[in-house]
């Protein structure tokens, strides 16, 4: 039998990370990580450029709005959006697309050392 896998990237511990294969590009992705909530919505504006808002639904609930995440050779995203036990928690998003068809989405969660201290 194998043990539990520990994952991390440089000084930051992975505790989630995933891909998401959307057939509609357009949905919204619901990430729920202990008590709190991140919800990941795609749009696009006239900047043509790729970028974030975060909006605050509640304290404990994140809106990350990607605009203009549609390149075939994707787009990135590496972003502090809360603590956990004293920790910072860094969400990192990958988003390819083809097209106006399906996107394929990679998040990692990481954690840092407390205070920003790395581990």
């Amino acid at each position: 039998m194998i043990g539990q896998v520990r994952v991390k990237i440089g000084d930051r511990e992975v505790v989630a990370s995933g891909s998401l294969a959307l057939a509609d590009p357009d949905q919204p992705i619901e990430i729920h990580l202990a008590d709190l909530e991140f919800e990941l919505k795609f749009d696009t504006d006239s900047a043509k450029t790729a970028h974030i808002r975060a909006d605050t639904v509640s304290g404990k609930a994140l809106r990350l709005n990607l605009f203009n995440f549609s390149s075939p050779l994707g787009t990135f995203v590496d972003a502090p959006v809360g603590t956990i036990n004293n920790k910072t928690l860094t969400l990192s998003v990958a988003v390819h697309q083809i097209g106006k068809g399906p996107k394929l989405v990679t998040y990692t969660f990481s954690l840092e050392g407390e205070n920003g201290q790395q581990d």
